[in-house]
């Protein structure tokens, strides 16, 4: 064979490896590739979870984590502590601030008991007329004389009375409003006594007047209280003597009870409710 063919069947075979190198190389990348997205990461992550997990352990079990701990700790149990102290702190301000609270509201239910008592007391020998017509040119001190003789049977003489008039605002006499209470001051508390214990006879003989004595404000509205209970059927009957309020419950009509201040008289009534 001659020397020319020889170097063409080489450079032919040189080229076919070639080609084939370069085929495998095609296939080892395309495998290589394939290995580096689905194989690889796995790998990664396994040793680096592996090699963390060491690292971290190396570091809880070193000296300076656990001073490091400690001193994180000390630091959180003492900002932990003064928190809770000033907490505790804002607690016994505001206890303290309730009690005062209730005890000036205790002291304020005290001193107006006190305050109702006094002005009741200057009402002792005071008396209040209803149902007696209004005119003009009225006396109401002639009216009230009037109404004790001819109502009650009892004669008072002028001098017995201090004075009188009426209370609320005056109306026309075509409003068809009731006529206005007359306030009688009396001079004797024993007058007042004896006028009291016979407006019995204006009930035995049905007459449209009534006669109570001058009550404060705040025992008026006691009386107002109880006149429901009376008509839920748990007092059966109420009254009163020199501003005390008396009542008695149905469930026990052997019981009497007495109150000053609406505090008192509805624990009584939830007494027997």
């Amino acid at each position: 064979m001659s020397s020319t063919r020889k170097a063409k069947k080489a450079s032919k075979e040189e080229t076919e490896f070639t080609d084939l190198s370069d085929e495998l190389w095609g296939k080892f990348e395309d495998k290589l590739k394939d290995w580096v997205k689905s194989t690889l990461p796995d790998l990664v992550k396994e040793y680096i979870q592996s090699h963390a997990a060491r690292i971290v352990d190396e570091y809880v079990s070193s000296e300076k984590f656990k001073q490091s701990l400690a001193e994180c700790l000390n630091f959180d149990a003492s900002e932990l502590m003064d928190r809770v102290t000033a907490a505790e702190e804002k607690v016994n301000n505001l206890t303290e601030i309730d009690m005062n609270i209730t005890e000036l509201e205790d002291k304020y239910s005290q001193l107006s008991a006190e305050l109702d008592n006094l002005e009741q007391y200057t009402r002792r020998t005071n008396i209040r007329l209803y149902g007696i017509p209004e005119n003009e040119e009225e006396n109401t001190d002639v009216l009230a004389m009037n109404f004790f003789k001819d109502e009650l049977n009892v004669p008072v003489a002028k001098e017995d009375i201090s004075r009188s008039h009426r209370i609320g605002r005056k109306s026309s006499p075509t409003s068809g409003r009731k006529p206005r209470p007359i306030i009688v001051r009396l001079a004797r508390h024993n007058t007042k006594v004896e006028l009291l214990t016979r407006r019995r006879l204006l009930k035995e003989k049905r007459r449209p007047f009534n006669i109570q004595e001058d009550l404060t404000l705040s025992r008026r509205k006691i009386l107002t209280y109880l006149s429901q209970d009376i008509e839920e059927g748990i007092i059966s009957k109420v009254w009163t003597i020199d501003g005390t309020i008396f009542l008695r419950p149905s469930s026990h009509s052997s019981t009497i009870e007495r109150c000053t201040t609406m505090k008192q008289c509805q624990a009584i009534v939830a007494k027997y409710s």
